[in-house]
C-alpha cells in the first residue's frame, strides 16, 4: 500500500509541476533570506550540465526528474562555513519545478540551503547546496550586495572574502 502512495505522490509531484508552474509565497527579505540560508555567495557560472535524478521505491524507478547542476566560480562569501573558489549547486530546470534560470559566465547573488534528498520523500544522497526562484538568487547587483551589508550590520555576521587557508 505505501509503494501505491508513494507512486501517487511522485507522479502528482511530477505532473503537477510542469502543469501548475512555480508559486512562491511572498519575495523574502533579505535578513529572511539569509536566516534561511546555509550559505550565501557572490560567484559567476562556469559550468551548466542536466543531472538526471531517477526516484525509486524498493529498487524500481518510479520517476526520474531533471536538474541543473552548476559549477559556481566564488569571489565573495557572505554567509556559510569556508567554502572552496569553486561550489557545486543544483536547481530545478524552471519548468514548474522554481528552478533558477541561471546563465553561464553571468555573475549571480546566490543564497544556498544544504538538502540531503531530491525528493522530500526519496532516498538519503550527499548533502548538496540547493538554490531556486523562491529563495531570493538573482543576478550580481550592487543594491542587494548593499543590502546584505546593511544586513551584517546588525550582527547577523561579518562578510568576508573568499580565502583558502
Amino acid at each position: 500500500m505505501s509503494k501505491i502512495v508513494s507512486c501517487i505522490l511522485i507522479l502528482v509531484v511530477a505532473v503537477g509541476t510542469s502543469s501548475f508552474g512555480c508559486h512562491c509565497s511572498d519575495k523574502l527579505i533579505v535578513k529572511k533570506a539569509i536566516r534561511k540560508s546555509d550559505v550565501v555567495v557572490l560567484g559567476q557560472i562556469i559550468k551548466k550540465e542536466t543531472l538526471v535524478v531517477p526516484y525509486k521505491v524498493e529498487g524500481i524507478e518510479i520517476v526520474s526528474l531533471n536538474y541543473y547542476k552548476l559549477s559556481v566560480q566564488v569571489s565573495r562569501l557572505f554567509k556559510g562555513k569556508k567554502v572552496f573558489d569553486v561550489i557545486e549547486i543544483i536547481t530545478g530546470v524552471g519548468k514548474g519545478d522554481c528552478g533558477f534560470n541561471f546563465v553561464l559566465n553571468q555573475n549571480y547573488i546566490i543564497y544556498l540551503v544544504q538538502k540531503e534528498k531530491y525528493f522530500y520523500t526519496g532516498n538519503e544522497v550527499t548533502p548538496f547546496l540547493y538554490t531556486d526562484m523562491c529563495s531570493r538568487t538573482c543576478i550580481s547587483n550592487i543594491g542587494e550586495i548593499n543590502k546584505i551589508e546593511e544586513s551584517c550590520s546588525f550582527k547577523l555576521w561579518s562578510p568576508s572574502t573568499l580565502r583558502n587557508d
